[in-house]
């Protein structure tokens, strides 16, 4: 079934207002959930909801062929900004754990420990309920600062139109030409 023209220009209309509403949820989501990481502890499944908002976001960016939405340069700079405090709070994170990727009770002594088991050192118990924290911490930051450049970045679709456009007029006719003839 074929929309109207009118139609299927408020439907790409509604999409784009969509996905500008889906970023601008997971990134305020992710900085709450941030910021509450400082105050209490909050489990890594309560990044579900951002990460399902801005899939959506991205989904409904394709099904829009949408272009960027916000071109200033604050925007840009605030997406830098992110990414910068997130490498850091990588950093952080590896610094405060010794590289450890787990955490593990035996015999009633806590330890940190690599991907295969392997004890690294003895932990306190606040550091022991601290470490899944610290990874929410890290990826409510990362999720924020991709929130923010998903609505700086151009779509795929937007990049062809642009593509096309900037071509000279005689390699829009021969590119034609070569896709009739197959």
């Amino acid at each position: 079934m074929k929309l109207h023209r009118g139609a299927n220009v408020k439907v790409r209309s509604f999409l784009r207002r969509l996905e500008v509403a889906l970023c601008i949820a997971s990134g305020a989501i992710c900085a709450v959930l941030h910021v509450a990481t400082f105050i209490t502890t909050v489990p890594m499944t309560a990044l579900l909801l951002p990460f399902a908002l801005l899939v959506a976001a991205v989904l409904s960016a394709q099904a829009a062929s949408a272009g960027r939405h916000f071109k200033t340069r604050n925007w840009k700079l605030l997406g830098y900004v992110l990414f910068i405090y997130s490498v850091v709070m990588i950093v952080y994170d590896y610094r405060t754990t010794g590289g450890s990727s787990g955490v593990e009770m035996v015999g009633g002594q806590y330890f940190s420990t690599y991907w295969n088991s392997h004890e690294v050192r003895a932990i306190t118990e606040r550091e022991y309920r601290m470490f899944p924290n610290l990874w929410t911490r890290v990826m409510s930051a990362w999720g924020g600062m991709m929130a923010v450049w998903f609505l700086q970045t151009p779509s795929r679709a937007a990049l062809d139109k642009a593509k096309r456009l900037r071509a000279p007029s005689s390699a829009r006719g021969l590119a034609s030409r070569r896709i009739e003839r197959h």
